[in-house]
This record gives C-alpha cells, structure tokens and sequence, in this order.
C-alpha cells in the first residue's frame, strides 16, 4: 500500500497523464501541494488513503499493544476486516487505470476550484 501511495503521488508530482485518474483531478499549472492533494479528491484515491491509513492503524496498535488483551485482539480483527475492506474496493476501483492509451492529453481536466483554495 506504502508503495502504490508513493507510486499515484509520484504520477501526480509529475503530471503523467496517461494515468487516467491524474488527467482527472490535476493539471500542469497546479502548485505541487495541490497535485498531492489530489490523491484524497477522487473516490478511488480517497479509498486507498483510507486502506493505507487503516492498515497503518493496524500494525501501530499490533506494535504498541500487543495481544495480550482480548479485547485489544478483538479490536485489531474489527480494524483488519475494515481495511481488507478497504482494499478490496481500492482494488476494484484502482486509480492506476490506463485509459488514455493512445491518446495521451497534453493538460489534465485540473482539480475542482472549490479545493483550489488556502483556507
């Protein structure tokens, strides 16, 4: 997950646009903080950050508080079902879609001028 996270924000930095999902929510003019904001404005990035985090959650509670607690164990299984859950739908709905093959756009589509803002 650590390495699909680094490999969508790289292709966002970088404005590959024959990424389906970075043509859609970035475009060349955009401030690098925005491009990395990206990740989180569409569905199928904002289900991998969730995945991500949650399993992040998972081994920081597996390293900090063991097993030796049932309830403690009960809580890593309930938050290991979520983030399979999680990454099951990331899975289904990747955001490394290539659907620009041949077609590659010289500009991306650019993020929602809603999120375009410092507050």
């Amino acid at each position: 997950m650590t390495a699909g996270i680094g490999l969508l924000i790289y292709y966002l930095i970088n404005s590959d646009f024959s990424i389906h999902y970075v043509w859609q929510y970035t475009s060349k003019d955009l401030p690098v903080v925005y491009k990395i904001s990206a990740l989180w404005t569409g569905e199928a990035g904002s289900m991998m950050f969730i995945a991500w985090m949650i399993i992040l959650l998972f081994f920081w509670i597996s390293e900090h508080h063991g097993h030796e607690v049932r309830f403690e164990r009960k809580i890593q299984i309930i938050i290991l079902i979520v983030g399979i859950l999680f990454l099951f739908l990331t899975i289904i709905d990747s955001p490394f879609a290539d659907t620009m093959k041949n077609n590659i756009p010289e500009d991306g589509a650019g993020l929602n001028p809603l999120l375009v803002n410092n507050g």
